[in-house]
């Protein structure tokens, strides 16, 4: 094993030194990020042992755990709970949720950074959010008899065909895992033939239908702030989570309806921020003046707005009247359409939402979200809708309905997670 952890973090020094040139010029991490991620300094100052340590990548994982994260606090209120991120807007998400000293960044997957986490923080139990394996964390976690729960777990299709290829590799990585809480039956199927041990695996469905964790609240009070930046006629449509070259793709369609709906409004929320003077850009050069979100100006006049703002996408969905769902028109497997489904809106995604494929089925299967294969169909699609108030109504509702029966996977998840939370002599089981 010794043998593996100097191979293995030789491994990642190599890639830490040709990757992070690129991350950096991405802005995809920062100075202080990889500082924190070394360092350790925010996971030293957490005083209580015994904590419960949830690691969520990015901000779909984020946003997936809120609930768990709370209702763990609300029972254990003995324990910390600490969350780790991965990504940026992930870890910036999560502070805003819940107690910003408890989150931070994972260390790196370097066994001397990893050792010291572990034997700080002496976590009660690790739990991972879908299908994120850190070699050398997980046989530490191993070692020190630390359960590790997966949760909401799957293997894409493309994640399927890799790991294949290097499945006698991987499976003591994955066996590492106390339980692995799988969506469905096909997911659990998929770990078995990598070697998984049955016994591991619990089919408790998906996790992202009961994730939701939105203030009706606070939703008023956003609405109250932001609907004067709309008239009362206006029909708005939001291209959320977009890549490029969706935005081209969305802004040529749009300016083709706008000639004949001008009621017609557009708000683009590129999945990546920090790629907004990209599509700010972008609008210039289509002919529309854009308005940035995050100067909160009320220009009724405006056709095309930017949602250049982290954490505020949830909000738009409520105003908005039709909803296209990004990376899905272009190849990059999709994103969630729950939130816009709890609002009751039309829901639209192109033909690549490999990465939700069982809620794509499920909602396609119940008449409740529209698919387009593509710039044709989506154009056909959002007249179809602009021009038939009525069909918005239905398909909003049949989305609402479908999102609120299928919420059955959080109580078997947060049960399961029970059963591993210590309650006395942990200092004794982790020696």
């Amino acid at each position: 094993m010794k043998l593996f952890f100097i191979f293995y973090n030789l491994l990642c020094v190599i890639g830490l030194f040709v990757y992070l040139p690129s991350y950096l010029r991405r802005k995809k991490f920062n100075l202080t990020v990889i500082k924190e991620r070394f360092l350790l300094k925010k996971i030293r100052k957490i005083k209580k042992k015994g904590t419960i340590w949830i690691h969520a990548v990015s901000v779909g994982e984020v946003n997936l755990v809120k609930p768990l994260a709370r209702k763990l606090q609300n029972i254990y209120p003995d324990k910390e709970i600490v969350i780790t991120t991965i990504t940026s807007t992930g870890n910036k998400v999560a502070r805003q949720f819940f107690s910003p000293e408890n989150v931070f960044f994972l260390p790196y997957d370097f066994s001397f950074l990893i050792e010291k986490a572990i034997s700080h923080l002496m976590p009660d139990v690790f739990i991972c959010v879908e299908t994120e394996i850190w070699p050398v964390l997980f046989l530490k976690l191993k070692e020190k008899n630390i359960p590790v729960i997966v949760v909401n777990g799957r293997i894409s299709n493309k994640a399927y065909k890799a790991y294949k290829k290097v499945k006698l590799l991987m499976r003591p990585f994955f066996n590492c895992a106390t339980k692995i809480l799988v969506q469905n039956d096909s997911y659990r199927k998929r770990f078995i033939s990598l070697g998984v041990a049955e016994e591991k695996l619990v089919i408790s469905g998906n996790l992202k239908f009961s994730s939701l964790d939105i203030d009706l609240g606070k939703i008023e009070l956003f609405k109250n702030s932001y609907s004067k930046i709309f008239l009362p006629n206006d029909i708005v449509l939001i291209a959320a989570s977009t890549h490029y070259p969706e935005e081209e793709t969305i802004l040529r369609i749009f300016k083709e309806l706008n000639s004949v709906y001008p009621n017609l409004k557009l708000i683009i929320a590129p999945r990546h921020p920090e790629r907004s003077s990209y599509v700010i850009d972008l609008v210039k050069k289509i002919g529309f003046m854009p308005q940035r979100i995050s100067k909160r100006e009320s220009r009724p006049e405006a056709k095309v707005y930017i949602l250049d703002t982290v954490g505020d996408l949830t909000n738009f969905y409520s105003l908005a009247d039709i909803c296209f769902v990004g990376g899905s028109l272009a190849n990059f497997g999709g994103h969630n359409i729950l939130e816009p489904a709890f609002f009751k809106k039309p829901i639209i995604f192109g033909p690549f939402m490999h990465n939700f494929q069982d809620i794509k089925e499920l909602f396609l299967t119940n008449n409740a979200a529209c698919l387009v294969n593509d710039n044709l169909e989506l154009k056909n699609c959002l007249e179809k809708l602009i021009n038939n108030s009525g069909l918005r109504v239905s398909l909003g509702e049949k989305a609402y309905s479908l999102l609120k029966k299928e919420t059955e996977s959080f109580p078997i998840t947060l049960n399961l997670i029970k059963n591993y939370v210590r309650k006395k002599d942990f200092k004794k089981q982790l020696s």
